[in-house]
């Protein structure tokens, strides 16, 4: 696997930085509206490079703070605000956000946030 080693706390190790497809997903996803954002956070790894197993209950706590994710969808009326300049991201976009931000939720199995488009604090090169 894949994984980052920025700023090496252990929160950004338990981070999968290639989990978040890129290519469209198998299952049909929903439609935003507005001016939100959908995005798929990024995973938390269940094995170290070392091969230590990371129990479920770690993997589920580490889920809860993740704030990586790729932009799956823009809605018609993202970044058409006069006041928010050119568009901050674009599908396909590795962002990070707030970890109180947007709505999460699953999506037949698939972990989801909905954010507003000023929620987005930036952008991950690839």
């Amino acid at each position: 696997m894949s994984r980052s080693n920025i700023a090496g706390s252990s929160s950004d190790e338990m981070i999968d930085w290639s989990s978040a497809p890129k290519d469209s997903l198998t299952v049909e996803i929903p439609d935003v509206t507005g001016w939100r954002i959908l995005v798929i956070p990024l995973e938390v790894i269940s094995k170290t490079a070392g091969g230590i197993v990371i129990s479920e209950e770690t993997q589920q706590k580490e889920q809860l703070i993740v704030t990586v994710g790729r932009v799956l969808q823009l809605g018609p009326k993202a970044y058409s605000r006069p006041d928010m300049g050119d568009p901050w991201c674009a599908e396909g976009d590795l962002v990070g956000y707030g970890k109180y931000a947007g709505k999460k939720m699953h999506y037949k199995g698939i972990p989801l946030v909905i954010l507003n488009d000023d929620e987005v604090l930036m952008t991950f090169p690839e």
